[in-house]
C-alpha cells in the first residue's frame, strides 16, 4: 500500500504526538484504512460482531470528545493502473482462481462493507466525500487546498498527491493517546528512489526540494513506454477530484443508531443509547457554547459533583431524559440521565447552571464550618466541666454545677422519644458509619467526664463493693456527703 519503504525511511522525522494537541482541528480520515486495520485484529474476529463497525465507532466517539473533528473519505473506482496490485492482494485475502478472468478493479465486496460504515455515519449526523479514485488522493486534496488540516492514513501515495499533514499509527491507551505525525516541510529536503502500486516495477522519484508536486518515473527492469509513464505523472499530478461542499456535522439520531446497532452489531437498545449519550450531550453542549439553541437540544438539570477523567476536570450532569432513550430492563427507570462533561467546556454553555452549582457548594462548605465550631464550643464545655473543683463545703457537690449546666447533646430530649418511634431516613453506609463514629466519640468523651467526676466524691459512695453507674454519679454529686 502506497510508496515502498516509504515509512521507515520518514522514521527520522516521525513526530509523536498527544492526541489532545490536535484539539480543533479538522482531520479527513481514509476510511478504508480504518476497515482493513478491524479486519487484521484477530481476537475480535469470531467474537465481535462486524469489528469495523465496532472499531469505527468507539475511534469516533474518543476522537470527538477530545474535540477533533473528522470529516470521512469514501474509496472511488481503483485506477486502471493499479489493476495487477488488486488482483495479487485478493489473492492473498481469498486465494488464487483457477479460473481465467479479465483483470478487475472493482471493489465490490470491499464497497459493500464500506456502505455498512456510511450507515453508521449518517446515524452519527458526521461529514463525508466521496472521492473519484483513490481516497487518499481526495484527503490530499482537501488538505492541500485548506479545507482540512491533515490526513489520517497510512498509504504513502498521499504525499505524491499532495498532502501537507499526515497522521497514523493511532494508539488510544487512556494514560498516553498519540499519533505519529509527519509534515511536508519536514521532508521536502528528502529524495525518493521508490516504487508504488502503479508501478511496482518502477520507481518513483518525489524531488521536493525542487517542486512538491514534480513526480519523476524511471525504468530499473524494463524500460517503460511514453504513454505508461505519462499516464503515472497524470494520476499524480492531475486532480481529478471536485468538492462541492462538505456537509456540516448534524445532531446523532438517537432511534436510527438504536435500530442500526442491534441490526448490524447485535448491541442492546439500552447499550446503543448508553453509548450514543456521550456524543449527543457535546454535540448539544457545543451548540449551545456557539450560540445555536433549540428545543430538541437536552436540557441540563444540574451538576452533581466534580469529577477528574483523564487528568482533566469535569462536571457529573444530570440530563434530562432523550426521547426514546432505553432504560436497562433490570435498572429503576429514572426521568434523568447522567454523563461527565469536561467543566471548560460545560461553563462556556451553561454559566447559570455552574453558577448555581458553585453558591450551593459554598453554602455546604458553610455548613460544614458552623457545624465544626459548635461541636468545638460542646468539647469545651465538657472540658470545663471536668476540671470544676470538688467542693466539700457546698455539699459535696461540684462548685456551680448541677444537670442544667450539663450540655444539652448529652440530654434526651423531650421530642426524643417520639421520634425513635417514627420512620427513621435511610441512611448511606458512609454517613452510617460517621454516625456511628460520632456517637462513639460522644460515648468516650462521656465516659471520661464521668470517671473523673467519680474522683471527687467522697470515698464513702465507692466503698460498697460495686463501681457506681452512670445515673449513681450524678446523684450523689448533688447530695451531702455522708459521715
Amino acid at each position: 500500500m502506497g510508496v515502498t519503504s516509504l515509512w521507515q525511511i520518514l522514521e527520522p522525522v516521525k513526530e509523536h504526538v498527544h492526541l489532545r494537541s490536535l484539539r480543533g482541528k479538522t482531520l479527513a480520515v481514509d476510511l478504508s484504512l480504518w476497515v482493513c486495520e478491524a479486519q487484521t485484529v484477530k481476537r475480535m474476529i469470531g467474537v465481535v460482531t462486524k469489528p469495523h463497525l465496532r472499531n469505527l465507532f468507539f475511534r469516533i466517539s474518543s476522537l470527538t470528545s477530545m474535540e477533533i473533528k473528522l470529516v470521512f473519505v469514501m474509496e472511488g473506482d481503483a485506477p486502471k493502473l493499479k489493476a495487477e496490485t488488486i488482483i495479487k492482494r485478493n489473492e492473498l485475502r481469498y486465494g488464487s482462481s483457477k479460473k481465467p478472468r479479465a483483470a478487475k478493479t472493482g471493489r465490490s465486496y470491499f464497497k459493500s462493507i464500506l456502505k455498512e460504515c456510511l450507515e453508521m455515519l449518517e446515524c452519527l449526523g458526521l461529514p463525508w466525500v466521496q472521492a473519484a479514485g483513490e481516497a487518499e488522493a481526495m484527503c490530499a486534496y482537501l488538505n492541500a487546498n485548506g479545507y482540512v488540516d491533515g490526513c489520517i492514513t497510512n498509504d504513502g501515495d498521499v504525499f505524491l498527491y499532495g498532502a501537507q499533514t499526515v497522521y497514523r499509527n493511532f494508539t488510544m491507551n487512556a494514560k498516553d493517546p498519540h499519533v505519529d505525525c509527519y509534515t511536508m516541510s519536514s521532508i521536502k529536503e528528502k529524495l525518493f528512489l521508490l516504487g508504488c502500486d502503479y508501478l511496482p516495477k518502477a520507481l518513483v522519484r518525489t524531488m521536493s526540494s525542487v517542486d512538491v508536486n514534480c513526480v519523476e518515473v524511471l525504468s530499473t527492469v524494463n524500460p517503460m513506454t511514453t504513454h505508461t509513464a505519462a499516464l503515472v505523472i497524470e494520476e499524480f499530478l492531475v486532480n481529478k477530484n471536485k468538492l462541492v461542499r462538505i456537509m456540516e456535522c448534524q445532531r446523532p439520531n438517537l432511534l436510527s443508531f438504536q435500530r442500526f446497532a442491534f441490526e448490524k452489531m447485535e448491541w442492546t437498545k439500552h447499550y446503543a443509547c448508553k453509548k450514543l449519550l456521550s456524543l449527543l450531550t457535546r454535540y448539544d453542549i457545543i451548540k449551545r457554547k456557539s450560540g445555536q439553541t433549540d428545543i430538541e437540544q437536552l436540557q441540563a438539570i444540574r451538576i452533581v459533583k466534580t469529577r477528574v477523567k483523564n487528568g482533566i476536570p469535569c462536571f457529573e450532569i444530570e440530563w434530562q431524559k432523550p426521547e426514546h432513550y432505553v432504560t436497562a430492563d433490570d435498572q429503576p427507570t429514572e426521568s434523568f440521565v447522567v454523563t461527565v462533561e469536561e467543566e471548560s467546556l460545560f461553563q462556556s454553555a451553561y454559566p447559570d447552571i455552574v453558577g448555581v452549582y458553585k453558591v450551593e457548594k459554598l453554602e455546604v462548605l458553610g455548613k460544614k464550618q458552623r457545624s465544626k465550631k459548635n461541636k468545638e464550643k460542646e468539647h469545651s464545655n465538657i472540658d470545663a466541666v471536668i476540671e470544676m473543683p470538688y467542693n466539700s463545703s457546698s455539699g459535696g457537690s461540684l462548685i456551680g454545677y448541677s444537670l442544667m449546666d450539663f450540655p444539652s447533646t448529652y440530654l434526651p430530649n423531650a421530642g426524643q422519644a417520639k421520634a425513635q418511634k417514627g420512620t427513621k431516613a435511610r441512611m448511606s453506609a458512609q454517613r452510617r458509619r460517621k454516625a456511628s463514629e460520632r456517637e462513639k466519640l460522644r460515648m468516650r468523651t462521656l465516659a471520661d467526664a464521668l470517671h473523673t467526676l467519680r474522683n471527687y466524691l467522697p470515698p464513702v459512695y465507692s466503698q460498697r463493693g460495686q463501681p457506681l453507674t452512670k445515673i449513681q454519679t450524678l446523684k450523689y454529686t448533688t447530695l451531702p456527703p455522708t459521715a
